[in-house]
């Protein structure tokens, strides 16, 4: 059975547009069961339509396709390689004419000698023998190992070394000022006072010290020195012997000061000491008496306080008609204890 057509619905107010055509389309053939159709158009146009122009569509011109990435990495490449051919070429030519500019030296001229005649080998060897000859000899063996002194151990400071404190003095190496009396140990005894106690107020009256006498060429002369040290002559001078690997030796000749830095004891006398500080050299009138510091094997020196003590206990007499040793030694004897110091 055909499908009834179908037309457009006209509008309301019974005005067709203007340039529009009335169609009718038949039934789709799915359901028209074998029948034949056909488009039916209207032979009359409707009022105010006008027909439809169709154009046919233009289509802009294809753009040419953009440029491989590949084609510029090529190209890039061969411009490298371009500059890079052209600055080795520069550095090349650079190069050559600067070796070129640089002057090399001529060869020195080469001179065939003839062989020294055996006359100048034997001067050779002479020379050779003689500077043998001319070599010093070895150090001694006290050269070759020098002992380097260093001052003793002070635990309290107070300018006594500990040694002095416990082997001569009997004093505390602990405590600066032992008898409490105001004064540093190592002061008291600097001046000759006992620093253990405030009575017996002197090394001397203490017993802490001895006092020794001399004469030579009508000078007489004393000093002190520690009770705990053995004195005795040897060899023309008296040595004092600390019993710890340490000693004094003191001599009197004839003489005067060496040249140096002047010092001035208590007792008012001019003495001069060696550099390394271990020799003393007093001037006693005509004479000097010289006290000198033996270390023996030590390395510390322990009794420096007790070395300027007995600087400061030296006094001389040079109107003494006291005889003298006819060798030049010392004539040395314990007496009676001077005045305080």
């Amino acid at each position: 059975m055909a499908q009834t057509p179908q037309t457009i619905e006209q509008p309301k107010n019974g005005a067709v547009p203007s340039g529009v055509e009335t169609r009718v389309f038949t039934m789709p053939e799915r359901y028209r069961h074998g029948a034949e159709w056909k488009m039916h158009e209207s032979a009359t146009k409707a009022p105010g339509f006008a027909p439809v122009e169709v154009k046919t569509p233009v289509f802009p011109a294809p753009k040419a396709p953009p440029k491989l990435l590949t084609q510029k990495k090529t190209n890039s490449t061969k411009k490298i390689l371009i500059v890079g051919v052209a600055v080795l070429l520069l550095l090349g030519i650079g190069g050559y004419v600067l070796v070129r500019s640089v002057e090399v030296p001529p060869k020195p001229e080469t001179t065939t000698t003839s062989r020294p005649a055996p006359v100048r080998e034997e001067v050779t060897e002479v020379e050779e023998v003689a500077q043998v000859e001319e070599d010093p000899e070895p150090e001694s063996e006290s050269e070759v190992f020098p002992t380097e002194v260093t001052p003793g151990t002070d635990t309290d400071s107070d300018g006594l070394t500990d040694v002095e404190e416990t082997l001569v003095y009997n004093t505390d190496p602990k405590r600066p000022d032992t008898d409490a009396d105001g004064f540093l140990d190592g002061n008291e005894v600097f001046h000759g006072y006992n620093p253990g106690g405030t009575a017996p107020g002197t090394l001397f009256e203490s017993g802490l010290v001895e006092q020794a006498t001399g004469a030579m060429n009508g000078t007489s002369y004393e000093y002190v020195y520690p009770s705990v040290w053995n004195l005795e002559e040897v060899e023309g001078e008296m040595v004092l012997d600390a019993q710890t690997g340490e000693g004094f030796r003191i001599s009197v000749v004839e003489g005067e000061l060496p040249e140096g830095d002047v010092r001035t004891t208590k007792t008012g006398l001019s003495y001069i000491l060696s550099d390394d500080q271990l020799t003393a050299t007093i001037e006693l009138g005509s004479v000097i008496f010289m006290v000198e510091y033996d270390t023996g094997i030590k390395s510390k020196v322990d009794y420096l306080q007790t070395f300027q003590m007995m600087l400061n206990s030296v006094t001389y007499d040079s109107t003494s008609t006291e005889p003298v040793d006819p060798q030049g030694g010392t004539e040395a004897s314990t007496q009676a204890a001077p005045e305080s110091p």
